[in-house]
Parts: structure tokens; sequence; C-alpha cells
């Protein structure tokens, strides 16, 4: 990198990369049987640019771009069903 900014950045990128495939291959180690490996879910602001690199890892990923609202609309779901008066009962 040729400017500050971008050291940082690829450097929190390089880092957090690492971290996941530590947790990757601790998960891997931890298994009892030869299940399939899961899925690492790349959200947030900075997912279409960490996703080629789990991609180069071989890492089986997915970019899911508003997952905090997805998350939001369903426990609004939940509640708003929870919140529903029983009707009542005829006379």
């Amino acid at each position: 990198a040729d400017r500050t900014e971008d050291a940082i950045t690829s450097g929190v990128m390089a880092a957090q990369i690492g971290a996941v495939e530590r947790a990757i291959r601790q998960m891997r180690s931890r298994s009892v049987d030869a299940a399939p490996p899961g899925v690492c879910i790349v959200a947030g602001g900075a997912a279409s640019h960490m996703a080629p690199l789990f991609a180069e890892l071989g890492t089986q990923h997915r970019v899911i771009h508003d997952l905090v609202l997805r998350g939001l609309a369903r426990v609004a779901t939940e509640v708003a069903g929870s919140c529903i008066p029983a009707p009542l009962a005829a006379p």
C-alpha cells in the first residue's frame, strides 16, 4: 500500500480473514465426525471486499448485505405476533 489509510485497511482485512480462518480450523479440529464444513456468512459494509478473500482461501461463504435488517424484521414479526390479542369469546 502506498498510503497509510490503504495500509491500515489492508491490515484490518487480513486480520479479519485470519481470525475467521483460525476459527474455521478450530471448528474442524473439534469435529467428531466428517461433518461438512459450515458456511461463513459475510455481512456488513466491507462484505463485497472480503468475499474474494474468502474465495481465495477456499472457504465456503455467502454474502448477505442486509443481514441486520433481516434480523430486525424477524424480531419485529415475532413481537407483533405475540402482541395480537386473543379473540373474544362469544357471549
